[in-house]
């Protein structure tokens, strides 16, 4: 598994439907791969590649 912030799909899998971060406990992830996974969607979200959770669209 590559975890990019440019692989949308697999970082779609890790957040819910608000766009909140799924959380360890969960996923089941390692705690490495999982500080990963957030500081990648946190890039996406910062380049809006991913909607930031609670905001509604305009």
């Amino acid at each position: 598994m590559i975890i990019d912030f440019r692989n949308l799909s697999l970082l779609i899998c890790y957040v819910d439907s608000g766009y909140f971060i799924i959380p360890r406990r969960l996923t089941k992830l390692r705690l490495i791969c999982y500080k990963r996974l957030v500081k990648h969607i946190k890039l996406a979200r910062y380049l809006a590649l991913l909607p930031f959770p609670g905001i509604k669209g305009i």
